[in-house]
């Protein structure tokens, strides 16, 4: 039998995705602020594209999280608190160490080749972000992502995996927020280095006990800086 053709992306949907794909960059990096009211207006003279795209964007947003949306007042960037901070990395805590954990228990070598690939990577562009090479900061933040992403792969749980990329997209906006210089912290690329080696050495209390440790660090810099209330406004 003839496979059946893939549906081809209608320009509508093109422009959903890029709509949603710009807004969510500029919610994630700040550039549009906390709290900030987003109307249709707004955003069309702000990214030149239709408002029937934006609005089905915006809905996608407010589905993951990334826009509050407002009985007959449209929607608004999500506020930035202490207090929503300690609830994302508390969580982040629970499915990625458990994440890790069963994944040390497993020993899937594919997914623990993709890890040491992944940490390699990764390695080469601290290395890069230190001399402040341009576009690296970027690349970094990118596979970053992927390193923690391959951390818990090996666990074999897609829904799993599914909330780690929620709840790091999440704590992501906070990171970015107070790490705005773009500045690389030595103790992280430490952290990187010693959790995969206890993960490559099957050692899965003392591993997920420095992820924990890891995780921990973006709500204490954020507590540091003191730029966040304890409570949402």
């Amino acid at each position: 039998m003839p496979r059946p053709r893939k549906k081809a992306e209608t320009p509508a949907t093109t422009l959903t995705a890029t709509a949603y794909a710009r807004v969510r960059h500029d919610i994630q990096t700040t550039k549009l602020e906390p709290g900030e009211r987003l109307t249709i207006q707004s955003l069309q003279k702000r990214y030149d594209i239709g408002p029937t795209p934006l609005r089905e964007a915006l809905a996608r947003l407010a589905a993951d999280g990334f826009v509050i949306g407002e009985d007959n007042r449209g929607f608004r960037v999500p506020p930035m608190s202490l207090s929503d901070l300690r609830d994302i990395m508390d969580q982040r805590k629970l499915i990625e160490c458990e994440g890790l954990r069963k994944a040390i228990e497993r020993g899937d070598p594919a997914s623990e080749a993709r890890l040491v690939a992944t940490y390699h990577s990764l390695s080469r562009l601290d290395e890069r972000r230190a001399r402040n090479e341009p576009g690296a900061f970027e690349e970094w933040e990118a596979q970053h992502r992927e390193f923690h992403r391959a951390l818990i792969e090996g666990a074999g749980s897609r829904w799993l995996s599914r909330f780690q990329e929620i709840l790091f997209d999440q704590a992501d906006r906070y990171r970015r927020h107070y790490r705005s210089n773009h500045k690389q912290d030595p103790k992280i690329v430490s952290d990187h280095n010693a959790i995969l080696q206890a993960t490559l050495d099957r050692d899965a209390d003392l591993a997920t006990l420095l992820l924990a440790r890891h995780l921990e660090r973006v709500y204490q810099m954020a507590e540091e800086t003191g730029s966040l209330t304890d409570t949402e406004g």
